[in-house]
């Protein structure tokens, strides 16, 4: 499994075995403190992407503004409207999930 550095202080139990090069006999029992790991938990969430602020940003900043902008031209106000919903929202929503995927080698190392 994960050897004896992963159980919880169990030197006395192991006898008299050599501790494994580069490992510690016990594993931490709080690896980051508190404000590392808020910070760590921050920038591995999706909230912190620039994605998904550019895709709220440019969605309502641009839906209020056409919204008002075309409010007394129906027809054309419909086809833009499912225009901008298709493009806009799912050409976002597409490079906020493509960018986690690509970020997530980035976050490894804030997890382990």
């Amino acid at each position: 499994m994960g050897g004896p550095e992963t159980l919880t202080c169990s030197r006395r139990r192991l006898g008299c075995r050599r501790r494994p090069p580069g490992r510690r006999w016990c594993a931490p029992r709080w690896p980051a403190s508190g404000s590392r790991q808020r910070l760590a938990r921050w920038r591995s969430s999706s909230l912190s992407s620039p994605f998904f602020f550019f895709f709220f940003f440019f969605f309502f900043f641009f839906f209020f503004f056409f919204f008002f902008f075309f409010f007394f031209f129906f027809f054309f106000f419909f086809f833009f409207f499912f225009f901008f919903f298709f493009f806009f929202f799912f050409f976002f929503f597409f490079l906020l999930v493509l960018e986690t995927v690509l970020m997530t080698p980035a976050v490894l190392p804030t997890r382990m």
